[in-house]
C-alpha cells in the first residue's frame, strides 16, 4: 500500500534534501551517535521527540514490538504507519510523530539483529518527508517547524505544537490497538 504522499517520488528539492539531513541527524541522535544537532530545526525535532517519549514512554516501543517487525515487513509496515499518520492531513505535529516513529523503528532494528536496516529506515523517513515538500514549503520550510514550536513571543506556541504532535501519536496508538 503506497501512501497518497509521494514516498517513492524521486524528489531532489532543497526541502527534500534537508528532510533527509534531518532524518539522518535525528536517527543518529536516537541511536546515541549524534551528540550535536546539525541545525536549529534538528535541535527542535530532538527536543520534541524527547518530550513525546517522556509523555508516552512505551507507545512507540510497544508499536514496534506489537507489529512484530522483521526484515521482510519493516518497509511495508513503515509505509502503512506513515500513511495512517497523515490520513487526515499534514501538520507539523504529525511530521514530528513520523520522525519519532522512525527513530524508534531504527532503534528497534538496531537492537534486534537488523542493524543493516537502520540506514534504510533513515532513507524511508527522509523520502517520506521529501514527499511532503510542497506542504513544508508552503508552511515556512523547515524553518517553519522551528518557528512554530519555538516562537519566543508565545509560551502557548510550544504547547500547541506538542498538542499537534500528540494528535499524530494518537493516530499511531489507534493504529496499534486496532491490529
Amino acid at each position: 500500500m503506497e501512501s497518497r504522499h509521494a514516498l517513492a517520488r524521486a524528489e531532489v528539492s532543497p526541502t527534500a534534501q534537508q528532510g533527509l539531513v534531518l532524518a539522518k541527524d535525528f536517527i543518529s541522535y536516537r541511536l546515541g551517535k549524534g551528540p550535536l544537532p546539525t541545525s536549529n530545526t534538528a535541535a527542535t525535532l530532538r527536543k520534541l521527540a524527547d518530550q513525546i517519549e517522556e509523555q508516552y514512554p512505551s507507545l512507540l516501543s510497544h508499536l514496534c514490538r506489537k507489529l512484530n517487525i522483521t526484515r521482510t515487513t519493516a518497509y511495508p509496515t513503515f509505509v502503512e504507519i506513515a500513511s495512517e499518520v497523515f490520513v487526515d492531513g499534514i501538520n507539523w505535529g504529525r511530521i514530528v510523530a513520523l520522525f519519532a516513529f522512525g527513530g524508534k523503528l531504527a532503534l528497534y532494528c538496531d537492537q534486534n539483529q537488523m542493524t543493516d536496516l537502520v540506514a534504510s529506515v533513515t532513507e524511508w523517513v527522509g523520502k517520506y518527508v521529501g514527499g511532503l515538500s510542497e506542504w513544508i514549503e508552503s508552511n515556512g520550510g523547515w524553518e517553519g517547524l522551528d518557528k512554530h514550536f519555538n516562537d519566543k513571543g508565545q509560551d502557548s506556541a510550544w504547547w500547541r505544537g506538542v498538542f499537534l504532535t500528540t494528535l499524530g501519536l494518537g493516530t499511531l496508538a489507534a493504529f496499534m490497538y486496532s491490529r
